[in-house]
């Protein structure tokens, strides 16, 4: 009886060990994964912003929550703004009417984001989101 107990007690600490290791590795490929899609959106970033101004980058940014939704989608949308803005030609108006960027969010800042991106018709946290980084980089 001892040593079918040991065999499962051994069949069930491989098979967990499997398990984990397998865990693992999906992990690390979905990571991988995600480091490339953000990659490839900054680069798509700062190579739009070389032929487009300020407020077509935030545009097109913007347009990505037509695509898709969630956290990964509002990183890379993020990513290409961020990146679209450093090569960007000036817009005289696009810092126009933005709240100064303050570390703690006030409700006037939230009430203007909120309603740019209703104006927007763009349902997303994430415009918010990128709003806020308008924000900052206005500062």
């Amino acid at each position: 009886m001892k040593k079918r107990t040991v065999g499962a007690a051994g069949l069930l600490l491989v098979a967990g060990l499997v398990y984990v290791w397998s865990q693992s590795s999906w992990l690390d490929n979905f990571n991988a994964d995600r480091n490339q899609e953000y990659t490839d959106k900054r680069d798509a970033g700062l190579a739009f912003g070389q032929n487009h101004n300020q407020n077509q980058c935030l545009t097109q940014a913007l347009k990505g929550f037509n695509e898709c939704t969630g956290y990964t989608c509002t990183i890379g949308n993020g990513k290409f703004l961020k990146a679209c803005l450093e090569t960007a030609e000036p817009s005289a108006d696009f810092c126009d009417g933005v709240p100064a960027y303050q570390e703690d969010i006030t409700e006037d800042e939230k009430t203007w984001a909120r309603h740019t991106c209703w104006d927007l018709n763009i349902a997303s946290d994430g415009c918010r989101l990128l709003l806020r980084q308008k924000q900052f980089f206005c500062q």
